[in-house]
C-alpha cells in the first residue's frame, strides 16, 4: 500500500505529544494546541513538501490531524491501514520537526531533499533515483524523498510498503463463518464481524466471494436521501439500504454527521460542525476553522514573513 508524505506527517504528529495546553473550547488534542497543529500544517505547504497541486488547506489538515488522533487501535480502519511497526516509524520524526526552523531542516527530518530543479506538476512523471522517489512539488520544484526512512522501497516512482505475504489478494477465497467475514487485504488476512459493521448485518457468500450485507434488506435507488441514526450512516449501497456503524469503523469517538449537501460521513464526535469559510489571509494572519469555529494564525508571531493568498491550486499559507 502506498503512503504519501502528507499522511506520514499527519500520523507522526498525532501519536506523540508536544508541550502545550489546548484551548478549553477546542477539540481535545493530546499534548498539542490547535495552533501547534496549524503551524505544522502551514510548514507542509510553505516548504513545498506536497506533491503537485495537491496541497491540503490548513482547515483540512488541522481537522484531519485531530480526527486521526482519535481512531481506535482496534477499529476496522486501524486493522486495514496501520500497523504498530509503521506507527513507531512515524513517531521518530516528530522531535526533529518540532525543532526545525527552516524548510531544509524540516525536510531532512523525513530524509527528504528540496532541490532547485524546475518541473511542471501537471506533466511531471514520478521516478526513482536509487531508493529515492522524485516528485514535483506545488511550487514546481523537484523533491527527493528517501523511501528507506519508512522502511519502504521505491518502485515506479512511488514509495511502497514491504509486501505482505500472508495471502494473495487475487487468489485468496474469502469465507463466511457465521457473521465473520475473512478476506485478503494488502497481503494479510482480515477478519471482522458483519453484524458489528452493519446494523442487522450478515455475511453472505456469492460465488467465490463474500460480502457483508443487511438481513432482510430494503430496496433503494438514486433518489434515496441519506441520514444518520446515532453512530450509523444510513445510505443506499448496491440498491439496498445499509446502516454502517462509524464506531466500528473508526472507534467510540466517532459518529455519523450529515453535511449541508445531504451526504453522511463518519466524523470525530467533536468535529460535527461544518466550516463555512475556507483558509484565507487577513493581513499577516491566516484565518482557518475548526469544528465550525473561526481561528486565527499569526504568521509573524510564528516566525513567518507574511501571508500569501491562495493561487493556482495552492491554498493560503504563511511564507518563510
Amino acid at each position: 500500500m502506498k503512503r504519501y508524505l502528507f499522511l506520514m506527517i499527519i500520523l507522526s504528529l498525532v501519536f506523540i505529544g508536544c508541550d502545550g495546553d489546548s484551548d478549553s473550547n477546542d477539540p481535545k488534542v493530546t499534548g498539542m494546541t490547535v495552533e501547534d497543529i496549524a503551524n505544522i500544517c502551514n510548514a507542509q505547504i510553505a516548504c513545498g513538501l506536497d506533491e503537485g497541486e495537491s496541497s491540503e488547506s490548513i482547515n483540512e489538515c488541522v481537522n484531519g490531524i485531530i480526527s486521526i488522533q482519535h481512531i481506535d487501535d482496534d477499529s476496522l480502519m486501524s486493522n486495514l491501514f496501520f500497523s504498530a511497526e509503521i506507527l513507531d516509524l512515524f513517531k521518530t520524526s516528530i522531535t526533529c520537526m518540532d525543532n526545525s526552523k527552516t524548510c531544509d531542516d524540516y525536510a531532512s527530518c523525513l530524509k527528504t531533499e528540496l532541490t532547485d530543479t524546475e518541473c511542471t506538476p501537471s506533466t511531471f512523471e514520478n521516478s526513482c533515483e536509487g531508493n529515492k522517489t522524485l516528485i514535483c512539488n506545488n511550487f514546481g520544484k523537484v523533491v527527493k524523498k528517501d523511501c528507506s526512512f519508512f522502511n519502504q522501497t521505491c518502485e515506479d516512482g512511488e514509495c511502497n510498503d514491504p509486501e505482505n505475504t500472508e495471502c494473495n489478494d487475487e487468489e485468496y477465497v474469502s469465507t463466511c463463518v457465521d457473521d465473520i467475514q475473512s478476506l485478503c487485504f494488502g497481503g494479510k488476512i482480515i477478519k471482522y464481524s458483519c453484524k458489528a459493521y452493519l446494523k442487522n448485518g450478515v455475511c453472505r457468500t456469492i460465488g467465490n466471494n463474500t460480502v457483508c450485507a443487511t438481513e432482510n434488506p430494503v430496496a433503494c435507488d438514486a433518489s434515496f436521501v441519506e441520514s444518520c441514526e446515532g453512530s450509523y450512516r444510513v445510505s443506499c449501497s448496491g440498491k439496498e439500504v445499509t446502516k454502517t456503524d462509524c464506531k466500528f469503523m473508526y472507534g467510540d469517538n466517532f459518529t455519523c454527521s450529515l453535511d449541508a449537501d445531504g451526504y453522511t460521513d463518519c466524523v470525530y464526535k467533536e468535529l460535527t460542525h461544518e466550516c463555512e469559510d475556507g483558509t484565507k489571509c487577513n493581513g499577516d494572519n491566516i484565518e482557518y476553522c475548526v469544528d465550525g469555529q473561526n481561528k486565527t494564525f499569526d504568521c509573524k508571531a510564528n516566525g513567518y514573513s507574511s501571508c500569501v493568498e491562495a493561487s493556482q491550486g495552492i491554498p493560503a499559507y504563511c511564507a518563510f
